[in-house]
């Protein structure tokens, strides 16, 4: 079985070529924390069945990825 950080970063690349292969995006508005790798790489591992809920997966990632995603926003 494989660890967090190994399948994180799987996923991360597998997002990150993914969205290489489709056209930027522009929006109105600031610019966003997060890129959107990686914003879709967090939101693929919430789905993940260790976490109960929303609330359940911000605790651990503000607890254990911040290395990984270091402009992770804070909640309130």
């Amino acid at each position: 079985m494989l660890d967090v950080d190994t399948f994180l970063t799987a996923l991360y690349a597998t997002v990150e070529d993914f969205c290489q292969s489709r056209a930027p995006k522009t929006r109105p508005g600031p610019e966003a924390s997060l890129c959107q790798s990686e914003a879709i790489t967090l939101a693929i591992f919430a789905r993940w069945s260790r976490f109960s809920s929303e609330r359940d997966f911000y605790r651990y990632a503000t607890d254990h990825l911040r290395g990984a995603f270091p402009s992770l926003p804070d909640r309130f």
